[in-house]
């Protein structure tokens, strides 16, 4: 589950789009117990990015994006202003925010000020979470 994995943010004081992909050995049947054990573990690794973030003495980002097709591919996300381009705050193109949440997620987000997101990308669907606040 999420208390196990290790998410530790790298010593920096920017981030470009760093990310971690905190369920990379789920391998539950798929269903509702699969969602249960993903959920908990990335919003679980989530918590702790942003613990680890209010360090930093610069404005910073943190979402989560969701491959309901593949657990893999599952991440956390911090960014920050940094050197390598003018991309901050990330503007999230191609993400459509206010959609409804998808039943399996609802229990897991609600409550918590997050913002739901859809995109597509190659054909596959994603969802995207972000704190409410931080919606541009």
């Amino acid at each position: 589950m999420g208390e196990a994995f290790d998410c530790r943010v790298p010593e920096s004081e920017w981030f470009d789009l760093w990310h971690v992909h905190p369920t990379p050995g789920v391998s539950v049947a798929p269903g509702p117990d699969e969602w249960r054990v993903r959920l908990r573990r990335l919003l679980a690794a989530w918590e702790r990015v942003e613990a680890e973030a209010r360090r930093l003495s610069r404005s910073h980002q943190t979402w989560l994006v969701i491959d309901p097709a593949d657990p893999g591919q599952d991440a956390v996300y911090l960014h920050t202003p940094n050197p390598n381009e003018d991309n901050f705050p990330y503007c999230f193109d191609g993400v459509a925010w206010g959609v409804e949440f998808p039943e399996e997620l609802v229990e897991f987000v609600a409550g918590r000020g997050v913002e739901f997101g859809r995109s597509e990308y190659g054909g596959s669907v994603l969802y995207w979470l972000r704190r409410a606040t931080e919606a541009t």
